[in-house]
């Protein structure tokens, strides 16, 4: 803060503190990195959904998460995400179908307002399955960050993105 400030410096300074809170207020927070970077890819060949990887969030900041894998399919696949906060009777999902062979990233803008509270525990769940014997899905380690949903267009069915 400057010293000696004059009427028309105020309203400058505080322009600018209001913006710097701002960004602070809406920056992102990463989740689920996962402290070991080299966990193995998922090949899942099972028409029942099978859990791949688990992204923990011990204190949850932000009601709209982004979630991001990479997936090699051969055939079809189902990817599903469930929140699966303290309480376990609690849940959400959110599902991906995929028919046909590709190689990309799947990406989820997830609203989680009323389903999970600022400051609880939350675990994001990543379940694959395939739709008949011969597919198959690799499923690599996700990321990604918690932001205010409006912050990353998240909508409450996840809005799923595979490209």
């Amino acid at each position: 803060m400057p010293e000696n400030l004059q009427p028309e410096t105020m309203s400058t300074w505080m322009r600018d503190v209001e913006r710097r809170l701002r960004a602070v207020e809406s920056r992102s927070v990463p989740i689920g990195m996962p402290l070991d970077r080299f966990f193995d890819n998922q090949i899942i060949t099972s028409s029942t959904p099978t859990l791949a990887f688990v992204l923990g969030i011990p204190y949850t900041g932000r009601s709209g998460v982004h979630v991001t894998m990479g997936l090699i399919i051969a055939g079809s696949a189902e990817i599903t995400l469930t929140a699966q906060p303290g309480q376990p009777t609690e849940t959400d999902s959110s599902t991906f179908l995929f028919t046909g062979t590709a190689n990309g990233f799947l990406s989820f803008n997830w609203d989680l307002t009323g389903v999970v509270a600022i400051g609880d525990f939350l675990d994001i769940a990543v379940y694959a399955s395939v739709a008949t014997g011969g597919d198959s899905v690799i499923v690599r380690p996700p990321w990604g960050y918690e932001a205010d949903p409006a912050f990353i267009n998240a909508t409450t069915d996840g809005n799923p993105v595979f490209a």
